[in-house]
């Protein structure tokens, strides 16, 4: 079956409009128009949300042109007409929406939340992009969280020669399962409340582990 909304006449600019007026009666403080060069279409709606007293930028991107692949493929009839795919683009992008208010409606979580992803920062970047290139991981948590009794060892379970280098707490080898390649490791005493094993990554064989290791008192 083709996808959702492949038969809507609703103009694009009337359902953009749709889109627009949505989160300003919820509560985005300003909205702008990105258009694409030489077509006068819009390619990108932007608008503000606060955030803690500030004004946080957000970017939905439409993205028609990847879009009309997936018409193409499904068959669609009129998958290479590009104000019939510039049109259902938008009318799904507009059930998007309205489905993401709906649930911030319920109060069951805040508006900035549903449309995190496409925060952006003062580039234009939104935080998804960010994130698929490594600039904004959430990393392993605060180290304060861990206790004496309890701490957090990430193990990097890689090809046997990447482990030359590893370094690992003295006070921890016997806490570790058995057959740990004890032979590739170097052992080493760390300063207290370091507790993490440190070695080469090999990229065909990483695997990240966490262990929960019980020191003892």
């Amino acid at each position: 079956m083709p996808i959702k909304n492949y038969t809507t006449v609703v103009p694009a600019n009337r359902t953009i409009t749709a889109i627009q007026d949505a989160p300003v009666k919820h509560g985005a403080t300003g909205v702008l128009y990105k258009y694409e060069q030489g077509t006068g279409r819009i390619e990108a709606l932007q608008f503000l949300l606060r955030i803690k007293n500030h004004d946080v930028a957000f970017s939905l991107p439409v993205n028609w042109r990847k879009f009309q692949r997936v018409l193409e493929i499904q068959q669609v009839r009129r998958w290479d007409e590009e104000d019939y795919v510039y049109r259902v683009a938008w009318r799904n992008i507009r059930d998007w929406v309205m489905a993401q208010l709906a649930l911030y409606e319920t109060e069951i979580v805040e508006m900035p939340q549903v449309f995190l992803p496409f925060a952006t920062d003062a580039k234009g970047q939104t935080l998804y992009e960010k994130m698929v290139e490594g600039k904004c991981l959430l990393g392993p948590g605060p180290q304060e969280n861990s206790t004496k009794k309890t701490r957090c060892i990430r193990l990097h379970r890689v090809s046997h020669t990447a482990l030359a280098e590893t370094v690992v707490p003295a006070s921890h080898r016997g806490k570790i399962k058995p057959n740990f390649p004890w032979r590739t490791l170097h052992i080493q005493s760390m300063p207290s409340g370091i507790s993490e094993f440190k070695g080469a990554e090999n990229s065909e064989a990483l695997i990240r582990l966490e262990e929960r290791i019980r020191a003892s008192d």
